[in-house]
């Protein structure tokens, strides 16, 4: 099911402030609502039109409409009592501008009649869904008005459907184990789990883990997209590390509430590597101290690492 929860003006602006810290929602659902788990379990959270009534025409609609304020994926179905459920949103994200429903201009209006009546329907309520085949007809309308929601969508997707290593695979196996030193940096830090969830598997597999990352779209991917652009076709910023064959554009950029910031730089197999001999290096900005972190694979069956002299150099 795609969910679509309704909130007037008055409950939109009461949660924002705590949203935008907690990245949840608990959501009560109208009794009787199907809460089978299927589906995308995407959720898009409406900001309700206080002054739509049986009297307004278009142009109330146009001037007063509703608007896709939030996006978020439900994280669990909870039973509340014998017939009674809600649902836990989470992780939430606010879309760079709110995303007209009505109107000319509206998403509704883009919609096939039979598509746009499931919507209005969902749209009834205080909470409803619809299928997949209204979702992928609404997706197609929303990424076509508004291309900034297609990196908002598969974020969330991803994090919604895991992948999963197969240990058996050399490339996923490696893919884990670097997976394991990024989400390392984000607990040391207390930066959200969330920041680095959503992966999918590069193209390559001589690829590292972080370029199959799908960015948070929140996140304050500066050098990420300088470096990349940097190295296009179209922007020849860089053209003598287009030429090279140990370019690394792997950086990622995490930015939270409070202003902290956590760049994360693969750099496994390369000349920084190679001369200090450590797997991390952390970079404490406040106080102008490094950390370097060195991994060692414990032996599969016994689970353990000896001390010897590799260890000890």
């Amino acid at each position: 099911m795609t969910y679509i929860v309704t909130l007037t003006p008055e409950q939109m602006t009461s949660n924002e402030d705590d949203w935008l810290v907690s990245e949840d929602f608990t959501k009560g659902l109208p009794t009787g609502l199907d809460t089978s788990d299927t589906g995308t379990r995407l959720v898009f959270l409406v900001r309700g039109n206080p002054a739509r009534s049986a009297n307004s025409g278009r142009d109330a609609l146009a001037e007063h409409g509703r608007f896709i304020s939030w996006m978020g994926s439900v994280q669990r179905i909870n039973t509340v009592g014998p017939v009674d459920r809600s649902i836990t949103i989470e992780p939430m994200r606010r879309c760079p501008e709110p995303v007209p429903l009505d109107g000319p201009d509206g998403i509704l209006a883009s919609l096939p009649s039979t598509h746009r009546g499931y919507v209005e329907r969902a749209l009834s309520g205080s909470a409803g869904h619809f299928g997949t085949e209204t979702w992928r007809a609404l997706r197609e309308a929303l990424v076509s008005r508004h291309p900034e929601l297609s990196r908002y969508i598969d974020w969330l997707l991803a994090q919604l459907n895991p992948l999963h290593f197969n240990v058996e695979d050399a490339a996923d196996l490696a893919w884990q184990e670097q997976r394991d030193a990024a989400q390392t940096l984000t607990r040391v830090t207390d930066f959200p789990y969330s920041a680095l969830s959503a992966w999918g598997r590069p193209s390559s597999r001589e690829e590292p883990y972080l370029a199959g990352l799908i960015p948070d779209p929140v996140e304050n991917s500066l050098i990420d997209h300088d470096v990349r652009v940097g190295l296009s076709r179209e922007v020849p910023l860089f053209d003598d590390w287009r030429q090279r064959s140990d370019v690394r554009c792997d950086i990622h950029v995490l930015e939270d509430s409070a202003g902290r910031r956590l760049e994360v730089v693969n750099v496994n197999a390369t000349p920084v590597e190679s001369r200090l001999g450590t797997d991390m290096i952390y970079y404490h900005h406040p106080t102008h101290s490094f950390v370097l972190v060195q991994y060692k694979r414990l032996e599969p069956r016994r689970k353990e690492y000896r001390v010897n002299k590799q260890l000890l150099d």
